[in-house]
């Protein structure tokens, strides 16, 4: 009996996973046939370069935060390579924690509570301290001329 329960959620484990590589891909392809259908053709590696976008969200508040975020955020034009994560974890007492973390970085958190009616000053907060931190990286990564650690002592 034991046996077939591990079994059973193994499968479960292995068709969730199956289904949401389905999914995945359907959205991708829906996506390449929108910009084909546009004229608009874009290689793997242009989408890639562009950077991605992740939400991690689970109220309205926050998807309302993510859809905010979404709205105002305009790439940098010479930052590529980039994943941001918006996540939150909500607190019934407290209301939600919103961070951003870029490439594993932290670099923004936030609360939000319902009687938060300034959001547009968060969200304009949240993408300056993004483009911050890319502008930060970006000059690191091009004033690192090799991986050697020579200049800093060590």
């Amino acid at each position: 009996m034991k046996y077939t329960l591990l079994h059973h959620n193994a499968s479960n484990k292995c068709l969730k996973a199956c289904s949401l590589l389905t999914i995945t891909l359907f959205g991708l392809l829906c996506l390449n046939s929108l910009a084909f259908s546009q004229g608009v053709q874009k290689s793997y590696d242009d989408l890639l370069s562009e950077g991605l976008l992740l939400n991690h969200t689970i109220t309205p508040m926050g998807q309302n935060f993510y859809k905010d975020f979404v709205a105002a955020w305009v790439p940098p034009a010479d930052v590529t390579e980039f994943t941001i994560v918006i996540t939150e974890r909500f607190n019934p007492q407290w209301g939600s924690l919103v961070f951003i973390t870029v490439d594993d970085d932290m670099v923004f958190q936030q609360f939000l509570s319902a009687r938060n009616v300034v959001i547009e000053d968060v969200i304009n907060q949240a993408v300056s301290e993004v483009h911050r931190h890319l502008f930060q990286r970006e000059i690191i990564k091009r004033f690192q001329k090799s991986n050697d650690l020579e200049g800093d002592g060590y």
